[in-house]
């Protein structure tokens, strides 16, 4: 071989260590074809669709670390729950919660329900994600864990799990009396919650992601008020939207109320409840008012034939015009004064 010829195979097999921060201005590699590729297919897209809030930053790295911390929330809190079935049913021989634990009072708190909500809230956060990433990628964002969803939903949960242990430490096991409400509340822990509100939880979370995957690019976790639909939103009418016309917002409301029922908690159910109630009814007149500008007599007839399924009327009631009495002030539609 020629001596060109052994420097150009030299050449060739030299290793390319080019900085990252030089292909901006070399303009040879930033319009190349895999520069090209790289630039518009980033890990997470950005979309015109969706501004994320950026109250969690909206990187590769903090959507694979959240996707990591809530996989292992849900492994180990249904194993956990799964084992302390298990203990305290007596299914392992010669085995029990007080033989793996000892007898200390702390132990009154290890029980399958707890293992099990737990694991239904870190499914929920996870499907919201993967749901999006799936059927609806150009709204894709951190956003969409929903894990900013507001303190109050946060301080709701944490109330709930308050609950959940100060009833396990001082009524569940150590009251005094035999009542039947007290003997209800023990069959409930024990089987009940497990029988009823377990697949209450199991239904909600169906229901709700259901309904992200038959909506697809149309579903969104924000509220459209745009004064024109946005390209591809489209009336959806199959699917769950058969059975209801807002299947997401009935599947989460049911969910966090079996969420509740399944840890024994009564303040914290009537409080979400109450809560949620007032929440959705707000929120589907607020939407509704938008879809009907969007679809017009379409979904006018759909909401007509199509119930919604949650316990709130949600009739629009459009404000009555306001009564000028002769000789008073009143106001315009564009804030002027007049006699």
């Amino acid at each position: 071989m020629s001596m060109s010829g052994r420097a150009s195979m030299r050449n060739i097999s030299r290793p390319i260590t080019t900085p990252l921060g030089s292909l901006e201005a070399d303009d040879a590699l930033a319009n190349s074809p895999s520069a090209t590729r790289l630039a518009s297919n980033p890990v997470l897209p950005k979309s015109t669709r969706y501004v994320p809030t950026g109250t969690i930053a909206n990187t590769p790295f903090r959507a694979s670390f959240i996707s990591w911390a809530l996989g292992g929330l849900f492994w180990t809190s249904l194993l956990g729950g799964v084992g302390a079935l298990c203990l305290r049913q007596g299914w392992l021989v010669e085995v029990t919660i007080k033989d793996v634990f000892g007898d200390a009072r702390w132990t009154r708190c290890l029980r399958p329900q707890l293992g099990f909500y737990l694991a239904s809230w870190s499914l929920f956060h996870i499907l919201e994600f993967w749901t999006t990433a799936a059927c609806n990628v150009e709204k894709l964002s951190v956003d969409a864990f929903l894990l900013n969803n507001g303190v109050q939903y946060h301080a709701a949960h944490i109330i709930g799990l308050l609950e959940y242990f100060i009833t396990a430490f001082l009524i569940d096991e150590n009251a005094a009396t035999s009542s039947d409400l007290i003997l209800f509340r023990r069959w409930w822990m024990g089987y009940g919650s497990l029988m009823i509100a377990l697949p209450l939880v199991c239904a909600g979370q169906a229901l709700r992601s259901l309904a992200m995957i038959h909506a697809a690019d149309s579903f969104s976790h924000v509220v459209s008020r745009t004064t024109d639909k946005q390209e591809g939103h489209v009336l959806v009418t199959w699917g769950v939207y058969r059975i209801s016309r807002h299947p997401s917002y009935t599947g989460f409301f049911y969910w966090a109320l079996a969420t509740q029922m399944l840890l024994g908690n009564v303040v914290s159910f009537v409080g979400f409840w109450l809560v949620l109630s007032r929440f959705f009814k707000f929120r589907i007149i607020d939407e509704e008012i938008h879809l009907v500008r969007y679809f017009g007599d379409a979904y006018i007839n759909f909401r007509k034939r199509t119930g919604h399924w949650l316990p709130v009327n949600t009739t629009y009631a459009a404000p009555k015009p306001r009564h000028t009495v002769p000789g008073t002030a009143s106001h315009t539609e564009n804030g002027q004064k007049t006699q």
